[in-house]
């Protein structure tokens, strides 16, 4: 089986020697990291949205208002919209891509975020098979957060090495 994008720039020689490497080459692997990097934002998004749908069934069940789909649907753009902080722009990253590349390389690791129909039966979710989802849900959420920081710690020595160049007028 071929080794895949995320394989390769996982392993422990994809830094070594950057320096020797032709700016080129450090501009490609730059831009697979990116790529994977955007589609993992996606996949973490994804996730998050589901988890904030589940946790809003929940508080409005222990309300006494969960079990309706309309109720469900209606409350829909305040759920999603979130109310969580967001990252200050000095803290954040512009994207380069804003939606997901067309080789979905890490969609195959989430199969529970990939056309999943849990979103469709939560009102008729008993309480133990929505905790269920909410499990699943933040599994996939906190393993793809991992893949992404660790996207970040090479996308930022590839861009480091880049930068360096650009400094010492090195093309």
């Amino acid at each position: 089986m071929p080794i895949t994008r995320l394989e390769r720039i996982r392993e422990p020689d994809y830094l070594v020697d950057l320096d020797a490497r032709s700016t080129d080459d450090l501009r490609r692997m730059r831009d697979d990291c990116v790529e994977l990097e955007t589609e993992a934002s996606y996949l973490r998004r994804m996730a998050q949205g589901r988890i904030d749908i589940l946790r809003s069934e929940q508080t409005r069940r222990e309300a006494g208002e969960g079990g309706s789909l309309d109720g469900l649907i209606n409350d829909l753009p305040r759920i999603l919209a979130g109310d969580a902080p967001r990252t200050d722009a000095t803290h954040s990253r512009i994207p380069a891509l804003l939606g997901p590349p067309e080789t979905e390389e890490l969609r195959g690791l989430f199969p529970e975020l990939n056309g999943d129909a849990t979103l469709a039966d939560v009102p008729a979710m008993s309480d133990p098979d929505l905790a269920g989802a909410l499990d699943r849900f933040g599994e996939a959420e906190r393993a793809v957060s991992t893949i992404r920081r660790e996207l970040h710690t090479v996308i930022d020595a590839i861009e480091a090495q880049l930068t360096k160049r650009i400094r010492a007028g090195v093309e």
